[in-house]
């Protein structure tokens, strides 16, 4: 019995001995942790966080005519208007630049759909929102308040005229909570800094502070230095010679001093009686047609993003970051159809119908990971007002991408790339860790029915959704609107097998955009959600 206890107890010693850390080791993951924290921004969404763009829908053009106006809808006080029935909205609205220091657009890229995150998301949510209850305050005056909040510049770093806008749109308990955000003095750094514990750390400090990773710390230091220009933050440094742990040294107290600077020469701004705003888009949203940075990627104007409330959205900027049109599609529920190959053969849609006919049957592509290859012949288009036919020439991809299919295999490298990204997308909806849903399926295969059409069919919309373009052929647009479906349904909440899952209708419309100009106020709410562009 005695042994019984004794084991525990010497356990507890060891652990105990274990886990003293080395004043040298603390200090250094205190150091980076403050330097981190000093670092961040007020509101920190970025490129990663665009995860729901769809390339497959840049073809999904519908005319000019076909949209409704978004701001005729009615509103849920606190949310959004409600999308009371499917079909396509649009609003041509007011916006904002919500990272500080970024250059303005600067014409041909779009945005993708991504949260609103970071320290100060919700203070800057609120702004928004209450600026919707107080129109005749100046956008300009809200964009400046938008632009402290990134920069973690205080209510009490502001002139009178930029306070006195955030008392009339903040309680004093929300202006109190401010303070919380504020950047403060900077971190003072460690007289040593331990290298083990900054190797361990090179990643997390890397995405952190944009810097490249690489596999060996020494590698990191010295590719960071190789990249810096002259007279730049790291100007000062004598070449790669000195010690890894001190070229790190001087990589985080140049990034903090280079955060420090900035802040300094922007506190007068903020702080200015009156508003500057002409002095602050200046310096923080400069003109410029800058090289896109390495971790950055094209999103074009055309770029549809899907809203997990159920419906598809895209932005596109109109006039610099202050005015923006936004277009709305909410699909409307489809019935999908299949032969005994598997292969789509027709899609309902209301009173309207859709025929696909094939030539032959599918055949087996070598070294495609089991994808067929199917040949299109027709399509068929039925409605209301009669019925259209027309012969076609092209084929389809048939089954379920694999990540070991050969791209290479003649004429289906593009979109088999194509699917597998979409892959991605779909694997990102529905419940955690559940198993992807029949939906998926019907999803894949319309994307690919999608794109072997718009080849048949030669369906080349314009890439400004802004520029008139031709009808769509109803077959593509049935396909693109079957396709928004089973997106919709691959991101249904999990049921048993003899539960009908009700509708994801109406919508609730989450963005952040207001009508410009002197013109009635209408506007969509502001949330939970910002548009992110590419580059």
């Amino acid at each position: 019995m005695r042994t019984i206890w004794i084991i525990p107890a010497l356990c507890a010693m060891v652990a105990s001995a274990a886990l003293a850390q080395d004043p040298a080791e603390e200090a250094t993951r205190a150091y980076i942790d403050a330097v981190e924290s000093y670092d961040a921004s007020g509101i920190g969404t970025g490129l990663d966080d665009v995860t729901t763009d769809l390339a497959i829908l840049d073809g999904f053009m519908p005319a000019g005519e076909a949209y409704c106006d978004l701001a005729a809808l009615p509103r849920l006080a606190g949310r959004g208007y409600l999308l009371v029935a499917p079909g396509y909205y649009e609003l041509d609205g007011a916006s904002f630049c919500l990272h500080a220091g970024a250059h303005r657009p600067g014409g041909g890229d779009g945005y993708g759909l991504a949260p609103l995150k970071g320290m100060g998301a919700g203070l800057a949510r609120t702004l928004l929102y209450r600026w919707l209850d107080h129109p005749d305050v100046e956008q300009d005056h809200i964009q400046a308040l938008i632009w402290a909040i990134d920069e973690r510049v205080g209510y009490e770093g502001l002139g009178a005229e930029a306070q006195s806008v955030a008392e009339r749109l903040l309680t004093p308990a929300e202006i109190d909570a401010w303070a919380t955000i504020v950047r403060g003095d900077p971190p003072v750094q460690p007289e040593t800094l331990d290298e083990r514990i900054m190797a361990e750390a090179q990643s997390r400090l890397a995405g952190a502070l944009g810097l490249p990773i690489s596999g060996d710390l020494e590698e990191v230091a010295e590719g960071l230095l190789g990249d810096v220009a002259p007279g730049g933050l790291l100007g000062g440094l004598a070449g790669g010679d000195d010690p890894v742990e001190q070229q790190l040294d001087v990589i985080l107290q140049g990034r903090v001093d280079a955060i420090y600077d900035m802040q300094q020469s922007v506190l007068p701004m903020f702080g200015a009686e009156t508003i500057l705003h002409d002095e602050l888009s200046r310096t923080l949203a400069p003109e410029g047609d800058p090289e896109p940075p390495e971790d950055s990627r094209q999103i074009p104007l055309s770029r549809w993003s899907y809203d997990r409330a159920g419906y598809f959205i895209r932005f596109v900027p109109i006039y610099s970051f202050s005015r923006t049109l936004v277009q709305v599609s909410v699909p409307p529920e489809c019935i999908v159809g299949r032969d005994d190959d598997g292969r789509i053969e027709s899609i309902i849609i209301g009173e309207r119908e859709l025929e696909i006919g094939y030539s032959g049957d599918p055949e087996p592509i070598e070294g495609g990971g089991g994808l067929r290859s199917a040949e299109l012949r027709e399509v068929i288009a039925r409605g209301p007002d009669g019925r259209d036919r027309e012969r076609i020439d092209g084929w389809i991809l048939v089954g379920q991408p694999h990540e070991d299919a050969d791209a290479s295999v003649e004429g289906s490298a593009a979109r088999l790339e194509a699917l597998l990204g979409l892959q991605t997308t779909l694997g990102t909806l529905g419940p955690p860790d559940a198993e992807p849903p029949v939906a998926e399926t019907d999803a894949l295969d319309l994307g690919s029915l999608a794109l072997a059409l718009a080849e048949a069919l030669e369906w080349a919309p314009p890439e400004d959704p802004t520029e008139q373009a031709e009808a769509m052929p109803p077959a593509m647009e049935m396909i693109y609107l079957a396709f928004q479906d089973a997106v919709v349904r691959c991101d249904a909440p999990e049921a048993a097998p003899d539960q009908v899952l009700a509708p994801r209708r109406p919508h609730v419309v989450l963005a952040a955009l207001r009508p410009p100009g002197p013109r009635v106020p209408r506007w969509l709410d502001a949330p939970r959600r910002v548009a992110q562009p590419g580059n």
